[in-house]
């Protein structure tokens, strides 16, 4: 498998991201946050690659109905694909099912805290999220850096970041109704 990281990167005009770096060193693409008007503020990132292609990804705006369960809208070329949190599973950990045009694409936290990333129940990807800059993303060959399938995967390392802060903050409020 292929293994990509993340560094931090700050431009000569003093904008912030964090860049994707292959084994050799080599960006690939970056990752900024970004708006997107019908997700939540600050709970959207956007992915650029070499080329300019920007592929942007975030949390749906949620009310009372769906609070329990994220949706996540990726938009690629003006076009809009969404994931949800998989019922049930969602409340004991990170567990999100999609598709990327006829493919069942899903990203499932592991034992080992990691994400399995799979397409039509093929591992194609696995992320390592330790702290962020130390964060592994490994990809199989057949994946491409250019295909819509790894932005996503970069992108959806974002989503689980702001799960985990999400599923702590309930963690405290139930520790704190049953002291």
């Amino acid at each position: 498998m292929r293994q990509y990281t993340l560094a931090k990167r700050i431009s000569s005009d003093g904008e912030q991201g964090v860049q994707v770096v292959n084994e050799t060193g080599e960006q690939i693409g970056i990752v900024s946050k970004t708006h997107m008007d019908d997700c939540e503020r600050g709970h959207c990132f956007s992915y650029t690659t070499l080329r300019g292609d920007v592929i942007r990804m975030g949390i749906k705006k949620r009310g009372l109905t769906s609070l329990l369960r994220a949706t996540y809208q990726l938009e690629i070329a003006g076009k809009i694909f969404e994931w949800k949190d998989d019922i049930g599973k969602n409340l004991l950990y990170f567990s999100v099912s999609g598709k990327l045009g006829e493919k069942a694409v899903t990203f499932q936290e592991n034992w080992k805290e990691e994400i399995d990333a799979t397409i039509e129940s093929k591992k194609i990807a696995l992320i390592q999220p330790k702290m962020m800059l130390k964060t592994t993303l490994s990809f199989d060959a057949s994946i491409d850096e250019r295909e819509p399938i790894f932005a996503l995967t970069v992108l959806m390392l974002f989503m689980y970041r702001i799960y985990q802060d999400e599923a702590e903050v309930v963690e405290n409020v139930l520790d704190h109704l049953f002291e």
